[in-house]
């Protein structure tokens, strides 16, 4: 049986879409990560993908014409090529296209994509939703529940294998194979010595979602009681240079709002840094006894900063323990053994066959998305505003973003077509409101 190709993407994702061919390539598999180039950390990737060419008939043929060619599998990770707003048409369409030219759909959920805001509610106390955040009120916005279970249906209807990242993603979804976040091993840069100043650093992707303004305050709180330590805010960095900060740092804080540890947490006990992290009431038996982390709330945070920060024996303990757990659970190659295995699995069930009349097929999905009903990517100010899920505070917020984002695109129209009666009328459609 040939063994499979197999292609990861679409987006940044924290890296793993290229830790994710990483680990399939240590097994002998080739896997190669597509990727937009936008993200806050310089994730590498092995190819970059245009997504403002993707209406481009030219580039949509190209692309999946490529792509038919060099892959078996399709590994996506949290979005697909056409993931749009409230899942409306296209979204997901391309999936279908693979499909239909006989490849393997693998739909790995990751986060914000699948988790359903009145389920999180229920399950998690110190869930983000009501933060008064851009970021918050545009995923409010973005995919409230019905979208979030539109999602999930077309996925279970066209993959061929759901992944999720960890159990708090799967309980909402709950058939999703829990395949954990991938980590290269970084044995070399491993140290045990520690600061006689403790250094305690935080990388929030999104503030309001990681509960960085609760990390902030305990900080501030510890400071001022007298408590020696240094405090480094991770953000606006590279990823290398993220983890040249990670190796020098004592305690590594992750998130307080979401209910399970994230990749910043995984790259952190692969340094075999003792992390901080609030893990969700429900999952906790996931986990070892003890744990490979110091598990902590909104509510303990001070408490518990201030131990490890005072208890450098116990940094080390768990610092210990963290290592251990990475290398049994997120190593590369450890994931990439499972992936080896389930790939076996799938192309067992579903055999691969060589589809012949691949041109007409890619040139007729090319016609239905790119001539079909196409999503705007505006939304009227005046909208946002009356929406009632949202807070006022959001509300405003998010219409504020909007606007930004609508000057900062007319300005950046004129500049480079430097037709001031267009541009003039652009800033009197932002006027209407519209």
């Amino acid at each position: 049986m040939t063994t499979p190709r197999v292609f990861q993407g679409v987006r940044g994702q924290a890296g793993q879409p290229k830790a994710f061919a990483q680990a399939l390539m240590s097994h002998g598999i080739f896997s190669e990560s597509y990727c937009n180039s936008i993200n806050n950390f310089s994730y590498k990737h092995d190819h970059e993908v245009d997504f403002s060419k993707l209406h481009d008939p030219k580039y949509f043929k190209n692309l999946f014409t490529d792509l038919n060619k060099n892959f078996d599998v399709f590994h996506f990770h949290a979005n697909s090529f056409f993931s749009t707003k409230h899942a409306e048409y296209p979204c997901f369409q391309d999936l279908y296209l693979l499909r239909d030219l006989g490849k393997l759909i693998i739909f790995h959920f990751r986060g914000s994509e699948v988790r359903i805001e009145s389920e999180c509610r229920q399950k998690n106390p110190y869930h983000f939703y009501d933060a008064p955040d851009a970021d918050v009120a545009q995923i409010r916005y973005d995919r409230p529940d019905e979208t979030q279970r539109r999602v999930i249906s077309l996925i279970r209807g066209v993959a061929h294998r759901i992944y999720a990242n960890d159990p708090e993603i799967q309980s909402y979804i709950p058939e999703a194979i829990i395949v954990p976040r991938a980590f290269q091993s970084v044995a070399d840069r491993i140290s045990t010595s520690q600061n006689p100043r403790p250094l305690v650093c935080h990388a929030p992707s999104r503030r309001a979602i990681k509960g960085t303004d609760q990390v902030l305050k305990a900080v501030e709180q510890l400071k001022n009681k007298g408590i020696d330590f240094d405090f480094k805010l991770v953000e606006n960095m590279s990823h290398e240079d993220a983890i040249r900060l990670y190796e020098k740092s004592d305690i590594i804080i992750d998130q307080l709002r979401i209910g399970w540890y994230g990749v910043l947490s995984v790259e952190a006990m692969a340094l075999g840094k003792p992390v901080l992290c609030y893990i969700r009431e429900d999952l906790k038996h996931h986990l070892s006894n003890p744990p490979p982390l110091m598990m902590t709330t909104i509510d303990t945070l001070e408490r518990d900063l201030d131990f490890l920060i005072c208890n450098p024996e116990n940094r080390a303990e768990i610092g210990s323990r963290g290592l251990q757990h990475f290398k049994e659970t997120h190593d590369i190659r450890v994931v990439g053994e499972f992936l080896k295995g389930d790939l076996q699995n799938l192309t067992q069930t579903y055999p691969l066959t060589p589809i012949e009349n691949s041109e007409s097929i890619i040139e007729r999905y090319c016609e239905s998305i790119l001539n079909g009903k196409k999503q705007s990517n505006r939304t009227s100010l005046s909208t946002i505003l009356r929406l009632k899920d949202l807070t006022l505070e959001q509300r405003l917020l998010l219409t504020s973003r909007n606007l930004r984002k609508r000057i900062d695109a007319a300005i950046k129209y004129r500049k480079k077509n430097g037709n001031t009666k267009t541009f003039k009328k652009i800033l009197s459609r932002l006027g209407s409101g519209k």
